[in-house]
């Protein structure tokens, strides 16, 4: 929940700044540029999940194989009984 309270905060604060801009001919380019870092917040998490890296709110990939086969071993364990 962490890098959505992130991106949003990102977004009010731009659109903020973009209309208190005193010119209308640099909201173009503030746009394109927040458009930007916009972006990069939303994909960070995703590659940081691929990555394998963990932030203590997203689990990793690693983690989750590690759980299955877990499960997995112990349900054999139980149907050979």
């Amino acid at each position: 929940m962490g890098y959505f309270k992130e991106i949003c905060c990102f977004v009010l604060i731009a659109e903020t700044f973009i209309k208190l801009c005193p010119n209308e001919k640099y909201e173009e380019y503030l746009r394109m540029i927040t458009g930007f870092i916009c972006m990069v917040l939303v994909i960070t998490p995703v590659l940081l999940f691929l990555k394998g890296e963990t932030t203590g709110t997203m689990p990793s990939l690693s983690q989750f194989e590690k759980e299955l086969e877990e499960v997995f071993l112990e349900s054999k364990k139980q149907v050979e009984r």
